[in-house]
């Protein structure tokens, strides 16, 4: 049982049809990936300045106005 020199070039370029759009769908997740850290890169920056800024009141709170119980306002 032979196979067609057609019927292989058909297999051949269905399976490469295949294998560009894997391609394709993998170079989208990974821009949508790269996307998504960027994302999360920026949301963690703000929390680290949010959280320093907050260190920086409670700190200022307790060393400049000498009150242990002012601590608790800020809450």
């Amino acid at each position: 049982m032979s196979i067609s020199v057609h019927h292989m070039q058909t297999v051949l370029a269905a399976t490469q049809d295949k294998a560009l759009q894997r391609i394709e769908k993998l170079r989208n997740e990974k821009r949508t990936l790269a996307q998504k850290m960027a994302e999360n890169d920026e949301k963690y920056k703000k929390d680290i300045a949010e959280r320093d800024t907050r260190i920086k009141q409670v700190s200022d709170c307790c060393l400049h106005k000498g009150g242990r119980y002012r601590i608790f306002l800020l809450r």
